[in-house]
């Protein structure tokens, strides 16, 4: 997982596990929740400062809904956009190629002069599950 000259800490590889076995959207007091079992004495800054280095190295990909940090271990290997419901704000992947093609495409074309590394498309809306029941936002 790690690069022979990192320093590999077991908290880092039990947060790093956690990620592959729970294929999902976390946030890092989720995350914090699930291994303070494993790792009594962890912090949450430290599975946060972690989870960080995990995005850094391109392990996981984060990103922000309503102002908190989202980390998705999919992303890395399942290019994907995400679905978030507004009624019951569940996180959904959707794959849509041709708008990742496009948005990249039309990206390049208007500004040239930059680089671009990653992007991440976040559509928010109501999910069938929610549409079924009637329910709306608010």
């Amino acid at each position: 997982m790690f690069n022979k000259k990192e320093i590999n800490t077991n908290q880092r590889q039990i947060i790093y596990n956690f990620m592959m076995e729970h294929k999902g959207h976390f946030t890092a007091s989720q995350v914090y929740d699930n291994v303070k079992s494993t790792l009594p004495r962890i912090t949450k800054a430290t599975v946060y400062k972690v989870l960080r280095h995990l995005v850094e190295k391109g392990m996981i990909m984060s990103f922000v809904i309503n102002e908190v940090e989202i980390f998705d271990s999919n992303a890395v290997h399942d290019v994907h956009e995400h679905f978030v419901c507004t009624v019951c704000h569940n996180i959904y992947d959707i794959y849509v190629p041709e708008v990742r093609k496009a948005f990249t495409e039309g990206i390049t074309k208007k500004h040239p002069e930059k680089e671009f590394n990653s992007f991440s498309i976040v559509i928010t809306g109501i999910c069938e599950s929610c549409q079924k029941k009637g329910e709306k936002n608010g």
